[in-house]
């Protein structure tokens, strides 16, 4: 959902797009729709020695000279497929903040691995993207990245085709979501996982509420919290 709308706007008269992703997912049949290239790269499924293997094979049968990547967890197999590749230009998109890296709290020897890879990857990368302010300080103290190669681009939601819903619409939702007709209604979408901050969310909304009785919080999306 949030690859796609970058690839719309590269002028595709200058450059060849080739996007390597899981094999299965809507993001694949917008892709086909588009006429866009596709090559499978699974990141949660293939061990990361793999993942190097695939990805310099992805670079070199490509002949790739820009490459994009869209996960800030796998950003140092990136600089370190790219720098054996020797791509011109590399850019990585950050979503997310905070340093704890959770996700290898119990792999010490992978995490250190890990680090050193960041290391390594801030003398690679050209370019860091971040979607917000946060998360652009966040990068720069936790990675040591140059403050200028850190740049922000928010992400956004083009509602230009969409209908605006009229008063008596939002009454209308709000009841049957279950609450009441003029309830302040604050919601939250996305991925249900860990590193979106839903725990801060829901830990937000009692606080709120104190200040705003009328206050009301939904979250929708899918994931494994």
């Amino acid at each position: 959902r949030s690859s796609f709308p970058v690839l719309a706007c590269v002028d595709r008269r200058q450059f060849a797009l080739t996007v390597a992703c899981p094999p299965e997912g809507p993001l694949v049949q917008r892709l086909k729709s588009a006429g866009i290239a596709q090559v499978t790269l699974d990141f949660q499924r293939c061990a990361q020695l793999c993942l190097f293997v695939r990805l310099v094979w992805i670079i070199w049968s490509r002949g790739i000279t820009v490459l994009h990547g869209h996960m800030g967890r796998v950003g140092p197999l990136i600089a370190a497929a790219v720098a054996f590749c020797r791509v011109p230009a590399v850019i990585l998109h950050e979503h997310m903040h905070g340093a704890d890296h959770f996700w290898l709290a119990n792999r010490p020897v992978q995490r250190w691995v890990h680090t050193l890879g960041h290391v390594f990857m801030c003398r690679r990368i050209d370019r860091v993207i971040a979607v917000s302010a946060h998360a652009r300080e966040s990068y720069i103290q936790r990675q040591g990245f140059d403050p200028q190669r850190v740049l922000v681009i928010p992400n956004g939601v083009d509602c230009s085709d969409r209908e605006r819903l009229t008063p008596d619409d939002r009454r209308a939702l709000r009841v049957r979501l279950g609450f009441e007709p003029d309830a302040l209604l604050v919601g939250a979408a996305g991925r249900l996982i860990r590193e979106k901050g839903y725990a801060d969310f829901v830990a937000a909304a009692p606080l709120i509420r104190e200040a705003v009785p009328q206050a009301r919080f939904v979250i929708a999306g899918e994931g494994d919290q």
